[in-house]
């Protein structure tokens, strides 16, 4: 690099005084006295101006560079301290009279509503319950297309993974349960000309159990067929028919230990499911698993769910075989009401919200729906209104149980692995949206919104920011 004149003359460290005495000793002009300016002068000058030019062309390009490291008194080069770089401009300080900082720190993450379920947990498609609030929740996921579905199943209070086991694809897509505790879970497979199988899942041992709780053959094909299942104690499954008939069966060994027979072939209206979420249409077991309801082809009728024996009944609802169609059946929290929704065409078409009294069978009211005439499935939403499912489970209506009226509409917000449970312990709305950014990956979030006590006639949306009236 072109040293500057300065630099050079530090180089040259003789004294001034006798550097000049030397000079003059070999300047004859100089010595001799001649007219005219000195010729050392005027080399000496035109030396300047060139190094002066050189020098100035040497700082502009080193300052084009950017700043150059330091350099010690000894030559050597310092290095910055660990984790501290060079700063190449000056940073002012920020906070002062009217100083706006342009790089603002980032603002804090907000926590969603809800509680966190088990992480990596894939995006949620249905979601089932058992033991209320403070029971267990299962949580079903599709594993990458065509591969089936994993079935994750955790504390709804806490989060706490209770385990998780997958489901091949020909037993896909059509309702899974899981026990109090949390040590079975199941799934319904499809077979109709053989029986449709259960598939009993032994969580802390991995096993898996298929089961076929009324086989069909050739000649038996108008047999019953399974078409509902619960768990209604932590050792106990309880297997529905489609024509009201229904069997309990001691875990793990499958012993059966009381029931129900079917119907007669040919009887109807069957007993049946609702919607992609295989909400029941007509039957329903308590949250505390003692009573099961189940229409008997007149009415509805209730029983022990621990040994099978009859409890109440309510009045009839259709002659036997009559034409009758169900949206949707539901116990509340505390199991001292059970409702359905239902319609009857003769002796003209009604549709109806009725609830009873499962102690006694006794009926508690009978509300015309005012304009509601379908539905997917219903749940308790405190003690006034239910939850009317639209097909899917992105959207509910809010029916008055005591005027048949729609007061309120509930829809999700658009967010990613949305969905509204197709059930409501603690007469509760329950639902859940894909979290993201959590310890361990991505985790699905689960929200339950009590009733509020004047229900507003208005939309609630559901979110992750929880939910909000608009």
């Amino acid at each position: 690099m072109p040293r500057s004149r300065r630099e050079d003359d530090d180089y040259d460290d003789r004294p001034l005084r006798r550097r000049r005495r030397d000079d003059d000793d070999h300047d004859p002009g100089r010595r001799s006295g001649g007219g005219g300016l000195p010729i050392g002068l005027i080399v000496g000058g035109g030396v300047g101006v060139v190094l002066l030019a050189v020098g100035l062309l040497v700082f502009l390009l080193v300052g084009r560079k950017g700043p150059q490291p330091e350099v010690a008194a000894n030559g050597a080069e310092q290095v910055p301290a660990a984790g501290v770089g060079p700063r190449p401009f000056p940073v002012p300080a920020f906070g002062g009279d009217g100083a706006v900082n342009p790089f603002p720190a980032p603002a804090p993450k907000k926590e969603g509503a809800g509680k966190s379920m088990p992480a990596g947990t894939p995006t949620v498609r249905q979601i089932v319950f058992a033991g209320g609030t403070d029971g267990v929740v299962g949580l079903m996921s599709y594993k990458p297309v065509g591969t089936g579905e994993v079935l994750t199943v955790a504390r709804t209070k806490t989060g706490e993974k209770l385990g998780a086991v997958e489901i091949d694809l020909k037993d896909s897509g059509n309702g899974y349960a899981v026990a109090p505790g949390g040590r079975f879970a199941a799934a319904k497979g499809s077979a109709p000309f053989e029986g449709d199988p259960l598939i009993l899942f032994d969580l802390p041992s991995g096993k898996s159990f298929r089961f076929t709780p009324y086989a069909r053959s050739p000649a038996t094909i108008t047999n019953p067929n399974v078409i509902g299942f619960a768990f209604p104690a932590p050792d106990r499954l309880l297997t529905v028919t489609d024509r009201s008939g229904f069997d309990v069966w001691k875990l793990p060994q499958l012993e059966r230990v009381g029931g129900q027979p079917s119907r007669p072939s040919g009887s109807i209206p069957f007993v049946g499911t609702t919607g992609v979420a295989h909400s029941p249409a007509n039957y329903g077991l308590s949250a505390d698993g003692k009573t099961f309801a189940v229409f008997d082809g007149t009415g509805f009728s209730f029983f022990d769910a621990a040994t099978a024996a009859g409890k109440a009944k309510t009045e009839p609802l259709i002659q036997p075989n009559g034409s009758m169609n169900f949206w949707g059946a539901a116990f509340s929290a505390d199991g001292s009401k059970f409702a359905c929704l239902c319609s009857v065409y003769a002796p003209k078409e009604a549709t109806a919200l009725v609830v009873w009294e499962p102690a006694t069978g006794k009926r508690v009211s009978l509300t015309p729906l005012v304009a509601e005439k379908s539905g997917a499935g219903i749940g308790w939403w405190g003690p006034n209104h239910v939850l009317l499912w639209q097909g899917g489970q992105a959207e509910a209506k809010v029916l008055s149980v005591q005027n048949g009226t729609v007061v309120a509409q509930v829809q999700m917000a658009l967010t990613t692995g949305r969905l509204i449970a197709p059930a409501t312990p603690g007469d509760m709305l329950w639902y859940s949206y894909e979290g993201s950014g959590l310890a361990g990956g991505a985790a699905p979030m689960l929200v339950s919104v009590p009733a509020p006590p004047t229900m507003p006639t208005s939309i609630l949306e559901l979110g992750p920011d929880g939910p909000r009236w608009k």
